[in-house]
């Protein structure tokens, strides 16, 4: 998936960020390095209903949806709790990835964001009795997250030339060449269980609703 709080230059450059709705900001010890954790602003109001309903023209089919989908939209923003952290490492740090990086990039961002449990769990529980429901709430998800990850890549952007370097595509594990057990190295670095979100063996983000980027940053002048 390709395609937000400015941060300053800290000396370890490790400057973590995350958003919890109800939770304030705190500290915490990451591989005995202390980080910072930070409110995001994760907008996912930017989902709107004709971008949702775009596919079924202007008939009839339309005007029988139309309803369904502001009824469903309204209930899946309820029931969303986006949180998102990412770091950025240098490139030595992250000997495992060398393979899909390009020899100019300098530091890689990784980042994880998730609109937490309860979609999911709602999906569960009707999608027996109501499936259509359930994959309406699981298309609407799916543009919040992928709202959610288009803010994070464009603050990497404005941050990578704010200081004179530029950011490539965001990368995600198990998409094109990138192998799905890249996703180990994201939950290796990054404090995951601080949102949420936890890796099961089959290397799937819980809850589903989540996903994970790889972005790297790289030199302007290289």
């Amino acid at each position: 998936m390709e395609d937000v709080a400015n941060t300053h230059d800290r000396d370890d450059n490790r400057f973590w960020q995350s958003r919890h709705f109800q939770l304030p900001p705190k500290r915490f010890e990451n591989e005995g390095l202390d980080c910072v954790e930070i409110n995001l602003s994760l907008d996912i109001t930017s989902v709107s209903i004709e971008r949702l309903l775009k596919r079924y023209g202007t008939g009839k089919r339309r005007m029988k949806m139309e309803p369904i989908y502001r009824t469903v939209l309204a209930e899946t923003g309820h029931l969303s709790q986006p949180a998102a952290c990412q770091g950025e490492f240098q490139r030595t740090e992250l000997p495992k990835l060398s393979p899909w990086l390009s020899p100019d990039t300098t530091s890689v961002v990784l980042a994880l964001c998730t609109l937490g449990p309860q979609i999911q769990e709602h999906i569960d529980e009707i999608s027996q009795n109501d499936l259509l429901k359930a994959v309406i709430i699981d298309e609407i998800s799916l543009a919040y997250i992928t709202s959610i990850t288009r803010q994070i890549h464009s603050s990497v952007r404005i941050q990578a030339q704010e200081r004179g370097l530029k950011a490539g595509p965001a990368y995600r594990p198990g998409l094109g060449r990138w192998p799905l057990e890249t996703q180990q190295i994201v939950f290796a670095r990054l404090p995951a269980q601080t949102i949420g979100v936890t890796l099961n063996e089959q290397l799937v983000m819980m809850p589903r609703q989540s996903t994970s980027l790889i972005i790297p940053i790289f030199d302007r002048n290289s």
